[in-house]
């Protein structure tokens, strides 16, 4: 363990400050009495800790089975960051649906709300069906699996060749929806309100609400995981 001068129980009050406040290592300097640097040595290695901890955690095995017709629902979503100066990453992080630079993760909860995946993040010009032939999580899914997502969500190549089936809420083809349709609509979007409600719990942390600075770009996908 490093040497910081301040009790671990400290460092760690830091770390959860800077998550949900979001306040500049400056502010947290002074509250702790400790230099800038150290503040945010602090929260990069207590960051680093956290995140290896979880990894070895299996959460996929944590998944209710034969209690619900769904093995996951599925939902990606959108965090809004700095843009970036390199002119690359400006492309790579633009999203069209939000008109702003993003960057995208991964969601996947079971019928009873348990949070059994959550991928890397990816630029916000990548789209949800990428983002789930590329994450990973395909992988983990078997012949004959039910998943539940929404609208934006195409027909997954990757799925299909794998036999699991992917349920979606109709499009209207003409005017307006059947009544099997409406009420298809209605069950899917009654189901998929749990994952909403944990990406919703996840960005009441204001390190995923407000803007991603650039210099915490590298640490995203550690802070991602642990805050859902």
């Amino acid at each position: 363990w490093p040497y910081y001068r301040i009790p671990l129980k400290e460092q760690l009050l830091l770390t959860l400050i800077k998550y949900r406040h979001n306040w500049e290592y400056r502010m947290l300097a002074i509250i702790f009495k400790i230099r800038e640097g150290t503040a945010q040595e602090i929260f990069i290695f207590w960051t680093k800790l956290l995140y290896n901890r979880l990894e070895t955690i299996d959460f996929w095995s944590m998944r209710s089975l034969n209690d619900g017709e769904y093995v996951v629902i599925l939902d990606c979503t959108e965090i809004p960051v700095e843009k970036p100066a390199a002119p690359d990453l400006q492309q790579a992080t633009f999203s069209k649906y939000k008109n702003t630079n993003t960057f995208k993760t991964l969601v996947a909860i079971d019928e009873q709300g348990v949070i059994l995946f959550v991928s890397n993040i990816f630029g916000g010009c990548v789209s949800d069906n990428r983002i789930v032939e590329m994450s990973g999580i395909v992988d983990l899914l078997s012949e004959g699996d039910f998943v539940l997502a929404d609208r934006g969500f195409e027909q997954i190549d990757a799925l299909s060749a794998k036999g699991v089936v992917l349920n979606r809420p109709p499009r209207k083809k003409g005017a307006q929806l059947t009544e099997q349709e409406v009420a298809s609509t209605r069950a899917i979007a009654s189901r998929r309100i749990d994952v909403e409600r944990v990406i919703g719990y996840a960005k009441t942390y204001k390190i995923l609400k407000q803007k991603v600075k650039y210099s915490l770009f590298p640490m995203m996908d550690m802070i991602i995981k642990i805050l859902f």
